[in-house]
């Protein structure tokens, strides 16, 4: 069974382990579990005094709705018994309890959507004190074999490429076809667009199969892209996965999922922003009496969500644990739905439209959603202003040569628009039609080039959510345009290159009789806000911060440069700011040794980052005060030469190490299990001129359960990576140079 021989050798093994009595296999539809049951059944009919089983029991399609009496019948038949006699379902109960009890059989289930009742289908419970029964079964939802009490929960992924290619090629018929090397681009992409997800690959393989022209070829992969249930069998493909979003009860959680298909085609998506624009949008908001100002409750409900949506397998996790996936199956069913919804719902997507579309304004004018992300843009043609009296959400985002709307009216006819992102773009300036966006929760503009906001931001009474991060030329921003902003429950400002200075003078050359700049004072008038983020570069701004009980309790990322961060300076910080998951030190003046189980508890931070300090060492505790930290990262920290304390960092995914001349060793320790940081990801070091090893445990090869991508860069005398087959069979990506590639062992 192409790409599925290792599920089937686990849980072979698991039904000869005396330990495990119930085994769940999940996966979003069409992922082959239906098809991995089937191979366990026919093996075990063949081999059943091997396993020790007087019956092989399989019971199929138990659905949304399990039909009970149908159950019983199945099994039944699997005994060689007869019910047909028995009108009661108790009646029918009973005589299967009495012919199982204290046989040896195993019972297979597939499609399985919640927890059965064993009693009233008449099977006895897998008893933990003895091995007669055994359960396999199937379900799209991670959270069944939970509720199932499964001892072994079995994930199935898609198929990688060369898999995915095998099995196309099994199914395709060929005959009369052009040959294979012409052909072979064009499966290629046939086979990429379906994700590695078997059921498509068939279906599609099925489907084209007789096609003897390149220009059927052609046409076939322009409409998977379009409108793939145009391609015969497609659409009860589509109908499959359907039967997963119809599953989620709840209407908020339905618009979650679908709001997803507006990112790219394997895009991975960041769920803190994914949950403020859910947020922005009001899905996450069920009590519908426009209260909408607790941030927090809304937040947490997100991440409710994403668990909930990850669990029914329609999301996947993304590259890191603050990412998740789409697959691309679970997109083309969010569009195929969207369009036999268009009357009500009309979404543009970039990558679903043709080239011209995306210019066209009267197309616009019909749009609820319109998405032009990482769509190469680098500006929106003039001769008219669009008119969108249904928008909601428009996003611009990562076209970073985008640097210029058509006209500053250029939102002057958007009255519903609700979500606006305009990051990683070129712009340099809003249009200050910005004002008529009433409706507008949540606007975005991190890694922009904007100079100044607008005065007519303030006019945006119900905006909730501001991201300014990462706006490296942002020089001014009026007082009025923030004050003004009633229900602000968020405002981002890292490493913007807004100064904030407590004396009027110093920025005085940029007051005008408008406009006054705004000051860290002005944020009492911000009522509602839950998430701060800023630059500091003075202790008095800090110390500011730290006495302000409001904006303490609010702030989650701070980035502290050219400070004297004495330790009760830090003490101060970490015992006030409870909230922090971002913290950056850059060029302060620091203690050489950094006991931070002396300054206290950060429970929320996640990344921390480090630059051009002084330190030499990191003393923590095993009761870490970083315990949830994620990334780390250490540029140009030439006293830095231990490391032993970075592996009590158990959560740790991605370790990045540059010029940092004194450190000879990088992976320094193991757990008690032998593992090597457990959730580890990424690993980057790059210019570590005096690193020899990545372990000081000679002998031993370094177990990475998590590792993805290892990068080595100008680093001369590392010559040994060390690493066990466990660790090498994960590892997506090594890159290094040439010349060091050549001197390793």
């Amino acid at each position: 069974m192409i790409g599925r021989e290792d599920v089937l050798q686990d849980i072979f093994n698991y039904l000869q382990d005396e330990k495990v009595h119930t085994i769940g296999i999940f996966g979003m539809g069409g992922i082959g579990k239906t098809t991995v049951l089937m191979k366990i059944e026919q093996a075990l009919q063949k081999n059943r005094r091997k396993y020790g089983f007087e019956f092989v029991i399989l019971v199929t399609a138990v659905s949304k709705f399990p039909n009970i009496p149908r159950i019983q019948n199945q099994i039944a038949t699997c005994m060689g018994l007869s019910l047909s006699s028995q009108e009661h379902e108790y009646q029918r109960a009973s005589t299967l309890l009495k012919h199982l009890k204290d046989r040896m059989y195993v019972l297979l289930i597939d499609d399985v959507w919640q927890a059965l009742d064993f009693k009233r289908i008449g099977i006895p419970l897998p008893n933990n004190d003895d091995n007669i029964i055994k359960l396999v079964f199937t379900t799209r939802s991670r959270q069944v074999c939970i509720d199932m009490d499964a001892d072994i929960k079995v994930g199935m992924t898609a198929l990688n490429e060369e898999q995915s290619m095998e099995l196309f090629e099994l199914k395709v018929s060929l005959e009369g076809m052009l040959p294979k090397p012409i052909l072979h681009p064009y499966v290629k992409q046939i086979v990429t667009k379906c994700g590695g997800l078997p059921l498509v690959l068939i279906t599609i393989a099925r489907a084209i199969s007789g096609c003897v022209t390149i220009g059927e070829w052609e046409y076939t992969i322009q409409i998977l892209s379009s409108a793939p249930e145009e391609i015969r069998g497609m659409d009860d493909v589509m109908r499959l996965l359907k039967f997963s979003f119809d599953h989620l009860k709840d209407e908020g959680i339905k618009s979650c999922l679908l709001y997803c298909a507006l990112y790219p085609e394997d895009a991975n998506i960041y769920t803190k922003d994914l949950i403020k624009m859910w947020i922005g949008e009001g899905f996450l908001d069920r009590s519908h009496d426009g209260t909408r100002y607790d941030f927090n409750r809304f937040y947490e409900r997100g991440i409710f969500v994403i668990k909930t949506l990850k669990s029914s397998c329609l999301l996947e996790n993304g590259n890191f644990s603050l990412n998740v996936k789409m697959h691309d199956s679970i997109r083309e069913m969010a569009f195929w739905l969207t369009r036999k919804n268009c009357d009500s719902e009309y979404v543009l997507v970039y990558d679903k439209c043709n080239g011209c579309d995306i210019y066209d304004y009267h197309r616009w004018s019909r749009a609820t959603r319109i998405s032009l992300i990482r769509c190469q843009i680098d500006h929106l043609p003039g001769g008219g202003i669009p008119k969108c009296s249904k928008l909601l959400t428009l996003l611009l985002s990562k076209n970073d040569k985008f640097y210029k709307f058509p006209s500053h009216d250029f939102f002057r006819f958007m009255p519903l628009l609700r979500v606006m992102d305009l990051s990683c773009t070129s712009l340099s300036v809003i249009p200050t039609s910005i004002g008529s966006l009433v409706e507008l929760r949540y606007l975005n503009l991190n890694f922009t080039k904007i100079l100044k906001l607008p005065l007519a931001l303030g006019k945006l009474k119900k905006l909730e959510l501001l991201n300014l991060s990462y706006t490296s030329q942002l020089k001014k921003i009026p007082k009025s345009a923030i004050t003004g902003l009633l229900r602000l429950q968020e405002l981002r400002l890292f490493c913007s290159a807004y100064e904030w200075d407590l004396n009027e003078p110093h920025n005085s050359y940029f007051v005008t009789s408008e406009s006054q700049l705004l000051k860290l004072d002005d944020l009492k008038y911000l009522k509602y806000i839950e998430d701060f983020a800023m630059d500091i570069c003075s202790t008095s701004i800090l110390q500011k911060l730290i006495n302000n009980q409001v904006l303490s309790h609010a702030i989650t990322c701070i980035s502290l440069k050219d400070i004297n961060l004495t330790d009760d300076l830090l003490m101060k910080i970490f015992s006030n700011i409870h909230g922090l998951s971002k913290l950056v030190i850059v060029r302060c003046n620091l203690p050489n040794v950094l006991q931070f189980d002396r300054y206290g508890y950060l429970p929320h931070l996640q990344i921390l980052i480090f630059k051009e300090l002084n330190i030499s060492n990191v003393v923590l505790t095993q009761t870490c005060s970083l315990h949830s930290l994620q990334s780390l990262l250490i540029f140009k920290c030439p006293m830095l030469k231990e490391l032993t304390w970075v592996s009590q960092l158990p959560f740790l995914e991605r370790f990045c190490l540059i010029d940092c001349e004194g450190v000879d060793e990088i992976v320094v320790s193991s757990d008690v299990d032998g593992l090597y940081f457990p959730k580890l990801v990424c690993l980057y070091i790059e210019n570590l001129k005096n690193a020899r090893r990545l372990s000081r445990e000679d002998g031993h090869f370094l177990y990475f359960r998590s590792l993805k991508v290892l990068k080595v860069i100008k680093c001369p005398m590392l010559r040994n990576l060390c690493f066990g087959l466990e660790s090498a069979k994960n590892i997506n990506l090594i890159s290094g140079g040439q010349e060091w590639w050549d001197t390793l062992d």
